[in-house]
Formats: structure tokens, C-alpha cells, sequence
């Protein structure tokens, strides 16, 4: 092989030709391996760099699907159907209906909005976050709360679970008579001001509830299930002591003053199992009219009047032919319609009419994968929609379903404890949620992880 000298001309052209096919060989390996170093080489180096990108999108997506299988995994593996089973509520509600007739007379006068606020002034209603109740000017006492009755006064007719005389007695116990302070005692009862707005209440043709009780629009936070209601136990003892004051009555000699006060407690009652919101509500309402009831019962055995004692008489006891028995077990479609049913049957109380759409409205953001990836069903946003045309009264009772529909998009929060797996799904759930913009992917996530897992 010749060597190319280039102390002459040609030498020096060979030389240089040399070096420049040389360079354009070690340019083209250099572009190989990705290094760039001409004006050719800015196009390969972009396209090195959009290389780059569909990798990163790529490890992305496949590290999000990867962590997308524990909450996917988890909501389908937990029962959360939100399938409510109302029958024995609408049993126990329907046997108040036989009593609707001893209701006191309806004062037209009194609007729904005023018998909200006197609502709001005698009853007592848990603080929750997210809501905001309404003010009060005027906080009314309940002596029955506050008197410490003496070992002497009304003997024999005291609870273990009450330091009140037993209001199932006072009535029965009146052709016996009371002492000068157990009198005393009952006259403080009878004259409270807080009757005045409890007869307000019982009078009323509507009442606006929620307005009465709450300041609405509900804030952001406000979730439907921490939805704060009227104390059952408050509500039962309202009703024992206006039983107290009608015996009060009765035994001052003014037997009707006593039978319109257990009437207008009657009608108390009724106002939440007609007017409330949820399915306390109607049990509240149930069990208020059945105490008024039991007084009526043993006014009109008092007073000889058999019939009026027949019709408002305790139901017999319920007979068991053998071991409880359980439900029927349905599959959650027929489950699903029954509930549908329900919301549409303008018979049944509204109280479990609402809470049948609110329990179902849960299963529109987290009753399954799909749900909790694509939000509520045509057919549940159409039966909201007719719900809140049929039951939706005043502007409070339309934030009211507000909430519920904002339920039904973003999914009911719980703060139960989901223990540590529960915590890793939910954590990685809420990174989700972040990057989709699904909040329902960590609601329901945290939701499942507290449910027991399907057997």
C-alpha cells in the first residue's frame, strides 16, 4: 500500500481528502450513538429528544395503570351495592296512619318559614362540620331537665332510665291524685314557653324544616352523610313532658285542654314523619306519636269513652312463630328497582322516600368500577330529577338536593379509620385522583377500604 506523502501538492491533497472523508465517517458514527455535532445533526437531535418524551409518557402511563389495579381492585372486591332495605321502616310508619285522625285542627295562619324557626327554637340539633346551624335569639328552657325532683315525689312511678316520673303512668295515675308539690312540679312543666312554639309547629300545614334548622345554601364541605338531624333522645323527651302537661291539666280539672295538648303532640309527631328529610326523622315521628297516643289511650279510659280508647289502643304485640326470620336475600338489580319504586310512591312518607335517594345517590359516584370512573347513571340522574320536582317545597329543600346530587357526582367522605392497607390504597387513590381529576377514584377508594371484602 502507498503512502501518501504531502510534502508536495498532491501529497497534500491526498492528506486532506483523507481527513475529510475520515470526519464524515466519525460524524455519522457520532449521529449513531446519539451524540450531534453538525447542522444535519439539530434535526436527529430533536428527534432523539421526542424519543425521550414517548418514553417518559410511556413508563407514565404504565406506572398509572399499575397503580390504578389496587383502587380498581378494591372497589370491585367490597360490597358497596348502597342498596337500602326500607320495608320495615315503611311498615313501622304505615301503622302510625291509623292515628292520623286525633291530629289538633291546622291554623292556616302560620306559615311554613315561622314554623321552621319555632322549630329551630325548641329542639336541639348536633353540631357537624360543613354545617351551620341557625341562630337563635331566644334558647328555651326545659325544666324537666334541670329540676331535681326529691325521693318523695311521685313514688313508685320513676325508670331506672329517668329521673322523670314515667310519663306512661302520669295520665293512669291522675284519678289518684297528686300532692301539692308534685303539682308544683307539673304546673312548671305545663307553663314553659317553649309550648308556645311547639304548638306553632304541630299547627302548621307545611313546615319548612331544613330551612328552619340550618343556614343554606350547605357549604362545599357539607357531606351527606354526616347530615345532622333532630336528637332522638331530645325529641323523646318532649314528648314525655307534654304528656306531663297535659296531666298537669287534667288534673287541675280541664279534661280538654289535656286531650288538645296530647292531640297537638299527636300532630308534633306527625309533622316529621310528613316534613322531615330523613329516615330519623320519620322514626322520630313515630315514636313521638306513639307516646301521645299511649296519653290519649288512658285520657279516654278515664273519661268512659270506650270507642275513642279502642282506636287509639296499643297495637298487639308482634307473635313469633319460631326463629326470627331473616329478609329474603334479592340480587342487587330487583333490589335496585324496589328502592326506584319507592322514591316514586308518592304514599310513602317523604322522609324514607329522601333517604332511599340518598343512600342510592352513593352508589351513582361509588357503587362499582364503572360508577367510580364515569359518575352517576343516566336512568339515577333522571330519578333525581323527578324526585326533586315532586318533593323539592322551598329554596332550603332545594339545597338540600343540591347536596344530594353533589353527593352523587363526588362521593360520600368517611373518616372511619381504613387501617394501614387501607391508607397505602388510599394514598395511591388520591394520586389518581390528582393526575385524572376523578375525585371519586379516592373517595370511593377510602370508602371500600372500610367495607368488609365480598365472601
Amino acid at each position: 500500500m502507498s503512502t501518501a506523502r504531502i510534502d508536495s501538492k498532491e501529497g497534500l491533497d491526498a492528506a486532506s481528502g483523507g481527513a475529510s472523508v475520515g470526519a464524515q465517517v466519525g460524524v455519522k458514527r457520532r449521529a449513531d450513538d446519539g451524540v450531534v455535532a453538525t447542522a444535519d445533526g439539530r434535526s436527529a437531535s430533536r428527534t432523539s429528544w421526542a424519543h425521550v418524551a414517548v418514553r417518559v409518557v410511556r413508563n407514565a402511563t404504565i406506572g398509572l395503570a399499575l397503580l390504578a389495579t389496587i383502587p380498581l381492585g378494591l372497589v370491585a372486591n367490597r360490597s358497596i351495592a348502597f342498596v337500602p332495605n326500607m320495608s320495615h321502616l315503611v311498615e313501622r310508619t304505615a301503622e302510625a296512619d291509623r292515628w292520623r285522625d286525633f291530629r289538633a285542627p291546622i291554623d292556616a295562619s302560620i306559615t311554613p318559614q315561622a314554623a321552621g324557626d319555632a322549630l329551630r327554637r325548641i329542639t336541639a340539633v348536633p353540631a357537624q362540620d360543613g354545617y351551620r346551624m341557625r341562630a337563635v335569639a331566644v334558647e328555651h328552657a326545659r325544666p324537666w331537665s334541670s329540676i331535681a325532683l326529691a325521693p318523695d315525689l311521685f313514688p313508685n312511678m320513676r325508670t331506672p332510665q329517668s329521673k322523670s316520673p314515667a310519663a306512661f303512668m302520669l295520665i293512669a295515675k291522675t284519678l289518684d291524685g297528686y300532692s301539692s308539690r308534685e303539682m308544683a312540679y307539673l304546673r312548671e312543666i305545663a307553663e314553659a314557653p317553649l309550648w308556645k312554639d311547639f304548638d306553632a309547629v304541630a299547627s302548621a300545614a307545611r313546615v319548612d324544616v331544613v330551612g328552619g334548622l340550618y343556614e343554606t345554601p350547605f357549604a362545599t364541605d357539607a357531606q351527606l352523610m354526616a347530615f345532622p338531624t333532630v336528637g332522638y333522645a331530645d325529641a323523646k323527651q318532649i314528648a314525655y313532658a307534654a304528656v306531663a302537661r297535659a296531666t298537669y291539666h287534667l288534673a287541675s280539672g280541664d279534661p280538654a285542654e289535656a286531650e288538645r295538648i296530647l292531640r297537638t303532640t299527636v300532630s308534633f309527631g306527625f309533622t316529621f314523619i310528613d316534613q322531615g328529610v330523613t329516615a330519623l326523622d320519620a322514626m322520630v315521628g313515630r315514636m313521638v306519636v306513639d307516646i301521645a297516643r299511649d296519653g290519649l289511650y288512658h285520657l279516654y279510659l278515664q273519661s268512659g269513652r270506650g270507642e275513642l280508647a279502642d282506636r287509639v289502643a296499643p297495637l298487639p304485640p308482634r307473635t313469633a312463630t319460631g326463629p326470627r326470620a331473616m329478609t329474603p336475600a334479592v340480587d342487587e338489580q330487583t333490589a335496585r328497582a324496589r328502592t326506584l319504586t319507592l322514591i316514586n310512591d308518592a304514599r310513602i312518607p317523604r322522609p324514607l322516600r329522601m333517604e332511599a335517594l340518598e343512600v342510592l345517590s352513593y352508589s351513582g359516584s361509588c357503587g362499582g368500577v364503572r360508577a367510580m370512573l364515569t359518575g352517576p347513571s343516566d336512568e339515577l340522574r333522571r330519578t333525581l330529577t323527578t324526585a326533586r320536582a315532586s318533593m323539592a317545597r322551598f329554596p332550603s329543600e332545594q339545597a338540600f338536593f343540591d347536596l344530594i346530587e353533589r353527593n352523587m357526582h363526588s362521593g360520600p367522605q368517611t373518616s372511619r379509620d381504613a387501617g394501614v392497607l387501607g391508607r397505602v390504597a388510599s394514598g395511591t387513590a388520591a394520586i389518581l385522583s390528582a393526575v385524572t381529576g376523578n375525585s371519586r377514584i379516592a373517595t370511593c377508594t377510602r370508602l371500600a377500604s372500610t367495607i368488609s371484602p365480598r365472601e
